[in-house]
């Protein structure tokens, strides 16, 4: 059974795209699949990290 996991903010600058990178990172490292998508269309940032 697949998971999601949500992380969100309304505000920006505080911590949403570094919190997802390493929150995917640990859970690949552990083995397990992984996809992020980032929906801020004005202000992406996952690309960058």
């Amino acid at each position: 059974m697949s998971k999601i996991i949500s992380i969100h903010s309304f505000r920006g600058g505080t911590g949403k795209s570094n919190t997802t990178a390493n929150l995917a990172t640990l859970l690949a490292a552990g083995g397990q699949r992984v996809g992020v998508i980032d929906t801020d269309i004005q202000s992406p940032g996952i690309h960058v990290l």
